[in-house]
């Protein structure tokens, strides 16, 4: 994976799966990425394979999908960085419930 500058606009989305890219040791696949924010989807293929993938054999797959999360939520201050951009976003209610949103969140 390349180096760029900080600054480089990037979306949530690139974060996301450069993310999980760096924790995994390859990139995920589109259509699981895709599956696990649609609304209302329960696979959890993604899952699966971050806890198959995942660098660190202790770690639980839902939990590498967090720190990903987590990772694209906080880009670099100062850049150009864009929010959540995935059809279907994530974000937190106030119940702490997630993977409900249904689009970009700004």
């Amino acid at each position: 994976m390349d180096k760029r500058d900080w600054r480089t606009p990037t979306t949530w989305n690139e974060r996301f799966r450069e993310a999980l890219t760096i924790l995994c040791g390859e990139p995920p696949p589109e259509w699981m990425v895709n599956a696990w924010f649609e609304p209302g989807c329960e696979s959890m293929d993604l899952q699966n394979w971050a806890a198959e993938k995942a660098r660190m054999p202790w770690a639980q797959g839902i939990v590498v999908i967090d720190a990903a999360e987590m990772l694209a939520d906080t880009p670099a201050e100062g850049g150009m960085h864009a929010p959540h951009l995935l059809p279907n976003t994530i974000s937190t209610n106030t119940e702490g419930q997630r993977r409900e949103s249904a689009g970009p969140q700004s």
